[in-house]
């Protein structure tokens, strides 16, 4: 007797469906690619780059630390793997200025604070807003300078070079004569500190950080918010929109499932909306 399997009609019909199970096959990962933007078997190469802005940016024992750093590592970490993306590394702390650069410039660059301003509208690809942050003048002595027509009277005032933040001084009103801009927070605080400078404008939670873990600690005054921004994940103009897509999903979870927040407790953050 002939086995069932090697009958003419068995034989032809195993044929079919493994011609049917290849074309599937290709027609699933064909749409898949197509509506991921990505080649099938190329995944985008992603890294992410932040600058120096303690408590959200910081380095310790030469390690980047800090809330948007942990950001950073909780989208890696629910993002891949994945064959539409890879990160290249862990996420990597480089002055203001090149951080910039790096990411108008590509390959797959993304960042975690970036303020949405019209200059840059067009510059870089948008992805989700990540957190609120207030800017204040900090000052060593009473009294508090609560608006910039007080701050106008200092002699020098620091600011970090390159940021909105000069930009926004320049704007009302400051000048050569008295902007300092300076590359690192940490230099702006000391120069504060020592009195090289009157005052500082500057975030309210990178004042109050920098001045709590200074040996000594320092007491800083810290008027009214002057500026409030909303600093967004940004993505260089190469990076796919299906991809920007992956990394919004993924960062609407972080942001809402408790885990951002329990990231602010451990820097000593209040909880934010």
């Amino acid at each position: 007797m002939r086995l069932l399997s090697k009958t003419p009609i068995v034989s032809v019909l195993i044929r079919s469906f493994c011609r049917l199970v290849s074309v599937a096959g290709f027609i699933l990962t064909t749409t898949i690619s197509a509506s991921t933007g990505v080649a099938a078997g190329e995944p985008v190469s992603l890294s992410i780059m932040m600058a120096e802005i303690p408590p959200l940016v910081m380095k310790i024992d030469g390690k980047p630390k800090g809330v948007l750093n942990d950001l950073g590592l909780e989208l890696i970490k629910r993002t891949t793997p994945s064959p539409f993306l890879k990160f290249d590394q862990n996420p990597e702390v480089f002055p203001w200025a090149r951080a910039y650069r790096n990411l108008k410039a590509g390959p797959g660059k993304i960042m975690l604070q970036m303020v949405r301003l019209p200059e840059r509208e067009d510059l870089f690809s948008w992805g989700w807003p990540l957190m609120n942050l207030e800017f204040s003048f900090a000052t060593i002595k009473e009294p508090a300078v609560d608006s910039i027509e007080q701050a106008l009277t200092h002699k020098l005032v620091g600011v970090y070079q390159n940021s909105r933040l000069e930009l926004y001084l320049r704007k009302n009103g400051f000048g050569d004569t008295n902007l300092l801009p300076v590359m690192s927070s940490k230099q702006n605080f000391n120069l504060l500190r020592y009195g090289r400078i009157d005052s500082w404008f500057s975030l309210r939670d990178e004042a109050r950080w920098l001045a709590s873990t200074a040996e000594p600690a320092e007491q800083l005054i810290i008027g009214s918010p002057i500026l409030q921004s909303k600093i967004w994940m940004v993505a260089s103009k190469d990076v796919p929109g299906s991809v920007l897509s992956i990394l919004n999903q993924a960062m609407v979870e972080i942001l809402s499932d408790g885990t951002y927040q329990n990231i602010r407790r451990k820097y000593g953050l209040a909880p934010q909306k």
